[in-house]
């Protein structure tokens, strides 16, 4: 419904729900949880090496050379303790084994943590910096993408306005002309009004593009933050394997942690970020709570209904002085001394101002030949061919060559020739026969 209505909008009134502002936003966040994730794992890792340090001195302080040696064999030059007559002394488990089962224990414990030390430090952080200079790539990319459409809608905007105050000023011109005054053809409504129409499919035009780039936005969005949630998954799970290696006490923490991490859903962030910002989107979603509609039609944007120029409104779009008194196509003679005739399209404006245009298309603003009718004058010309009539006057389609032009016109029918001819008599200030022609020249 809402569709609909944007359809009838002012010329000037923008449909479109920007929601660049709330991506760029979006990705900022992104941006910073990297950022806070790679410090909290740079934590982790200062951590970690402190206790490799630490370990290392504890092995230098558990070495056998390093504490008091009990020795092994009874018959030792000085035993440190000497053992009882009845007390039996097992080789593999006296105090050096023990001391030599710390220093197993603590190296073992050193290489665990320096495995892990090697994966934060040439593996998981190198992917945080790779994923942070990733989504700083797409926002710079996306700030020039935002420049560039919005400045280009922007300006199509701004000249629509401009044109718009020029038809507004030509009606109100037209409406305060005296009778039979005569009035620069730049400032006849109908002709800005042709000229207007022409922006305004231009606008329309830079508009839809614009809409399109923030749908696309908002399905690009979605991608990234659907990959980004995945990268850091991966990088989360080869962080946290390594300090589930490292610390077994802290295995059931770390694996509760990663458990609870694997099981958000890729997309769960994107839909509450839909049901959040659901008035400020531009696209249409579906269903949020039917899965399997969702899961079907994941990819999915519907269109917007585009805008064209029988649906926009604008101020005095219909007003009397815009609507020919006579308008249609009539075949013209390409010059004197060639006989093939071409089709144009001709309109005569309340203010007397015969226009020819190659086309009626609002896309074709410049007009090949403009004359005021009452400063022309008309023949028939029955006797060198059937429908044919000729104009003549002064052309003012230049603004700086004014110079006299002669037209021989050709109508389709009887009919249709009456019809030209008879308003072009009544509207120019000369009508001749063809014999009183012939006299003049």
């Amino acid at each position: 419904m809402s569709a609909d209505l944007d359809n009838f909008l002012g010329l000037t009134t923008s449909p479109i729900r920007n929601s660049l502002p709330l991506i760029s936003e979006r990705l900022e966040k992104y941006r910073r949880l990297v950022l806070s994730l790679e410090a909290y794992i740079h934590d982790h890792l200062s951590i970690v090496t402190t206790s490799i340090k630490s370990h290392e001195r504890l092995r230098k302080s558990t070495s056998i050379d390093s504490v008091v040696r009990f020795e092994s064999d009874p018959e030792g030059s000085a035993p440190v303790i000497e053992a009882s007559k009845n007390e039996r002394t097992e080789s593999n488990d006296d105090i050096n084994s023990f001391f030599r089962l710390l220093q197993d224990q603590t190296e073992s414990l050193i290489k665990q943590m320096g495995l892990a030390e090697t994966t934060m430090r040439s593996q998981v952080i190198p992917q945080l910096k790779g994923l942070q200079s990733s989504i700083s790539s797409k926002q710079k990319e996306f700030s020039h993408l935002c420049h560039k459409h919005e400045k280009e809608y922007k300006l199509a905007l701004q000249q629509t306005t401009k044109e718009l105050e020029h038809f507004e000023l030509s009606i109100t011109k037209s409406e305060m002309l005296p009778e039979n005054a005569k009035l620069d053809f730049r400032h006849d409504p109908y002709f800005n009004k042709k000229v207007l129409l022409s922006q305004a499919d231009t606008q329309l035009q830079s508009e839809q593009k614009y809409s399109n780039f923030i749908r696309k936005s908002e399905a690009d969005l979605k991608l990234v933050e659907i990959q980004t949630t995945q990268e850091l998954k991966h990088i989360f799970e080869l962080f946290s394997s390594s300090l589930i290696h490292l610390h077994g006490d802290y295995c059931n923490t770390f694996q509760t942690l990663n458990t609870h991490f694997q099981s958000i859903p890729d997309d769960l962030e994107w839909s509450r970020f839909l049901k959040v910002y659901d008035m400020k989107l531009s696209s249409v979603h579906e269903d949020l709570h039917d899965s399997s509609s969702a899961s079907s039609n994941r990819n999915h944007i519907p269109e917007r209904q585009a805008r064209n120029l029988e649906t926009v409104t604008f101020p005095n779009r219909h007003h009397f002085s815009t609507i020919p008194i006579l308008e249609g196509v009539l075949s013209r003679k390409d010059g004197k001394l060639s006989s093939k005739m071409s089709s144009y399209y001709y309109a005569i404006t309340k203010n007397r101002f015969f226009f020819e245009f190659d086309s009626r298309l609002c896309s074709n603003t410049q007009p090949n030949h403009v004359f005021f009718l009452p400063e022309c004058t008309l023949k028939d010309l029955v006797d060198s061919g059937p429908y044919r009539f000729k104009l003549r006057g002064k052309d003012l389609s230049s603004a700086f060559i004014k110079s006299s032009k002669t037209l021989v016109l050709e109508a389709s029918s009887e009919d249709e020739l009456k019809t030209w001819y008879n308003v072009l008599s009544e509207l120019t200030g000369l009508m001749y026969s063809s014999q009183e022609y012939r006299d003049s020249e």
